[in-house]
């Protein structure tokens, strides 16, 4: 049984998470494969917004714990060059072109939740919070009953993926740039970004569209 499923529909790839029976805990082999779906479909003009979820009752309950008396034996350098791996994950999802949405579909823990800055209080307390909780904190964007949940994603996957996706990738740059980067530099991406995006024929249909009064169809070029 493969740790991640993939398929997609519509402009849209799922990733789903398959290890129910640990609530999705991530395995050395769930990693890797998410690596590789994620390096692969940033760069897939077929799709246009990557949705990432679970199997059964649980998102995602971040590292194996089972796996963790294991890791005890390895020795210092490698053991840092292990998360350093893992943690090219988070970086991908900040940086790859495509948007990505995460189906909370179940209790999401340690490295399967990311917050700012409600996270530091989180993470000393360790308290459990519920989803309405989360939305107010603002970790999550919208919370939905279990049965509409995968057809209430699906919406907002297809919006973004029938959107200007060349746009978007300069987005999400100039989004992580702007937490990243000093300002300077943030505005002399952008000028060079809002250039690019111009000269797309996504650009020129919406002008079109705009001026007559109609919806835009892009076409991701």
């Amino acid at each position: 049984m493969t740790d991640l499923l993939e398929a997609t529909e519509d402009g849209i790839a799922w990733l789903t998470l398959n290890r129910p029976d640990r609530l999705n805990a991530l395995s050395p082999a769930m990693l890797t494969a998410l690596g590789e779906s994620l390096q692969r479909l940033g760069g897939d003009r077929e799709v246009g917004a990557v949705i990432i979820t679970g199997v059964g009752r649980g998102f995602c309950a971040g590292g194996d714990v089972k796996t963790m008396p294991t890791r005890a034996a390895q020795g210092f350098e490698e053991r840092v060059e292990g998360l350093r791996r893992m943690h090219q994950l988070p970086l991908m999802l900040r940086t790859m072109p495509k948007v990505v949405i995460a189906m909370v579909n179940g209790p999401a823990v340690g490295a399967g939740l990311g917050g700012t800055a409600k996270a530091r209080e989180m993470y000393f307390l360790g308290d459990i919070i519920d989803a309405e909780t989360a939305q107010s904190l603002g970790l999550v964007s919208r919370v939905t009953d279990d049965d509409a949940l995968r057809d209430e994603t699906a919406a907002v996957a297809r919006r973004i993926a029938g959107g200007p996706r060349i746009a978007y990738g300069y987005m999400k740059r100039n989004l992580f740039a702007a937490e990243t980067e000093p300002l300077a530099a943030v505005l002399e991406m952008e000028a060079v970004h809002q250039a690019r995006t111009a000269m797309t024929e996504d650009h020129l249909e919406a002008g079109r569209a705009f001026a007559e009064k109609r919806r835009p169809v892009f076409k991701g070029r």
